[in-house]
C-alpha cells in the first residue's frame, strides 16, 4: 500500500470514528426534564410544587410550614365556573378586604385560547 492510501485508511478511520462518537456518545449535558405532578391524597389534580412545598396532612393541597405558606387544591364541576369567576374577581375580592395587585385567568391567556374546555375542567 502507498503512503497516499494509508492516509486515505486514517482519514476514513478517523471519520468513522468521530461519527461514532457523535451517534453513540451520550449529551454532555442531559436535556431539561419537567418533574412528574404530585396529586395529594384523593385529588384527580396534581402539580409540580415550588420548592419548600410538600402535600399537607391537614388539608387538600401543599404546604411550606417554615414559610407559612400553602397552595389549596379544590376541584369543582364545570357547572361551578361562573360563579367562581365572579368570587374571584377583583371587585369581589376588594369587598372583602383584600387588594388584588395583578390578576388574569391563565386559561384566557393566548397559549390556551385552543385548549377545549373538557381540558381544562378535567
Amino acid at each position: 500500500m502507498t503512503s497516499v492510501g494509508k492516509l486515505d485508511s486514517v482519514r476514513a478511520a478517523a471519520i468513522l470514528g468521530a461519527l461514532a462518537w457523535l451517534v453513540f456518545a451520550p449529551p454532555a449535558t442531559a436535556p431539561a426534564q419537567a418533574a412528574d405532578p404530585i396529586f395529594p391524597l384523593a385529588s384527580r389534580v396534581g402539580l409540580v410544587p415550588p420548592a419548600g412545598m410538600t402535600v399537607s396532612k391537614s388539608f387538600l393541597g401543599f404546604e411550606d410550614v417554615a414559610k407559612d405558606a400553602a397552595i389549596l387544591v379544590a376541584a369543582q364541576p364545570p357547572a361551578a365556573y361562573a360563579e367562581i369567576e365572579k368570587s374571584l374577581a377583583p371587585e369581589a375580592l376588594k369587598k372583602n378586604g383584600i387588594t388584588v395587585d395583578s390578576f388574569s385567568l391563565a386559561w384566557n391567556t393566548p397559549e390556551y385560547s385552543s385548549v377545549p374546555d373538557s381540558v381544562l375542567m378535567n
